[in-house]
C-alpha cells in the first residue's frame, strides 16, 4: 500500500474520521477517570479503616458517644413528635367534651330558670292561699264574734223577758 492509502499518525486525517476519534478519546478519558475514582475510593476506605485502627481510645469513645447522643436525640425527637400528636388528639377530644359540657350547662340553666319560674308561681299561689285563709279566718272570727254578741244579746233578752214575765204574770206570783 502506498502512503496515500495509510496516512501517518502525525499527519492530519480527513474530517470524517475526526469526530470518531474525538468520541473514542472522550470514552477513553471517561474510563480512565472511573478507574481512578474507584481506586481512590478503595484507597479512601483503607485510609479510613487504617485511621480508625490507629485512633486513640479517647477518640474512638468520643466518636461512639457522639453517635449515641445523635441516636438518642433522634429517638427523643421521634418520641416528642408522637407525644405531640397524642396531645393534639387529647386536646381536640377535650375541646369537644368542653363544648358538650357548655351545652349541657346551658340546658341546665334553661331548666333552672323554668323551674325557678314555676317555683315563684307556686310560692305566689301559696301566699295567695295563705292570704285568702287569713282573710277567711278574720271573716269567720268577725262572724263568730258578731254571732256571739247576737247570741249573748238574745240570751240576755230571753232572760230579761223571762224575768219580766215572772214579775208580771199572775201565775208565777202566787207561788
Amino acid at each position: 500500500m502506498s502512503e496515500q492509502d495509510h496516512p501517518d499518525e502525525g499527519e492530519d486525517q480527513p474530517e470524517t474520521e475526526t469526530p470518531s476519534l474525538l468520541v473514542k478519546a472522550y470514552i477513553d478519558q471517561q474510563i480512565k477517570n472511573a478507574i481512578k475514582q474507584q481506586e481512590e475510593a478503595q484507597h479512601h476506605k483503607k485510609k479510613w479503616r487504617n485511621s480508625w485502627r490507629s485512633a486513640s481510645p479517647i477518640t474512638k469513645a468520643s466518636v461512639i458517644l457522639t453517635a449515641a447522643v445523635a441516636a438518642s436525640t433522634i429517638a427523643y425527637a421521634y418520641i416528642a413528635w408522637r407525644q405531640l400528636g397524642a396531645m393534639r388528639k387529647i386536646s381536640e377530644d377535650n375541646a369537644a367534651q368542653t363544648e358538650k359540657l357548655i351545652e349541657a350547662a346551658n340546658e341546665m340553666k334553661s331548666a333552672a330558670w323554668t323551674f325557678s319560674g314555676a317555683a315563684i308561681g307556686i310560692n305566689n299561689a301559696n301566699w295567695n292561699a295563705v292570704n285568702q285563709l287569713n282573710a277567711q279566718e278574720k271573716s269567720l272570727e268577725a262572724s263568730r264574734h258578731s254571732s256571739e254578741e247576737a247570741a249573748q244579746k238574745y240570751l240576755q233578752t230571753t232572760i230579761d223577758n223571762f224575768r219580766l214575765e215572772q214579775l208580771t204574770c199572775p201565775r208565777f206570783l202566787n207561788h
